[in-house]
């Protein structure tokens, strides 16, 4: 009788144990892969998005007449400022204005004239005289403060017509506010009326 043989089977040949461990290698490579890529969207989501730094306006902006929403083209000899014009504003002569401010006071109107000064400073304020009254210098103005510094005119606009709607205000400047303004070029500190310009028009209509 021959030799009995076991149950026992040959241990795996070299190239299973080849194809085995490549398998292995290259799991753990797509693990690792994977991790690194969660992990930068983790820190993707952890690092906020950088804001961009809101651009402010410059003084040469602030003096060329910048204002929040920039001047816009009304008509084609025309350039508004501030907000539009109001449909049912009072109109009144800027010379009733002048003569009778008390009649006015608190009301909100819109007058028309000649741009006689700009602030030489940031074109705050100007002055208005009225249209037939060709000396600027010696004639009667109304000064026009642009409402909460919104918005700022150029100095081109001396000698322009211009419209300005807003509320009417009478107050005395004080020796403090003359000085002040008149280091910008104004002349009407004597004035105790002026109008808030909430609504300016430059230009022809």
């Amino acid at each position: 009788m021959g030799p009995v043989r076991g149950n026992s089977r040959e241990p795996h040949p070299p190239r299973v144990w080849a194809v085995v461990l490549g398998l292995a290698v290259l799991n753990a490579a797509c693990g690792d892969e994977a991790g690194r890529a969660k992990g930068a969207e983790t820190v993707a989501e952890a690092v906020p998005p950088v804001a961009e730094p809101s651009k402010e306006p410059s003084a040469q902006e602030q003096r060329d007449g910048y204002k929040a929403s920039a001047p816009e083209q009304d008509g084609e000899r025309r350039v508004r400022y501030g907000r539009a014009l109001a449909d049912g504003t009072q109109e009144v002569a800027l010379t009733e204005l002048l003569s009778a401010p008390k009649k006015y006071a608190d009301s909100t109107v819109r007058t028309s004239g000649v741009v006689a000064r700009v602030c030489k400073a940031m074109g705050c304020w100007m002055e208005l005289r009225a249209a037939g009254n060709a000396d600027s210098d010696t004639g009667a103005t109304l000064r026009a403060p642009m409402a909460g510094h919104a918005f700022f005119l150029p100095q081109d606009a001396v000698g322009k017509p211009a419209t300005i709607e807003g509320p009417v205000r009478l107050a005395p400047l004080t020796d403090a506010q003359k000085a002040h303004y008149r280091a910008e070029g104004m002349q009407a500190v004597d004035q105790i009326a002026s109008i808030d310009a909430e609504a300016v028009v430059i230009g022809a209509p």
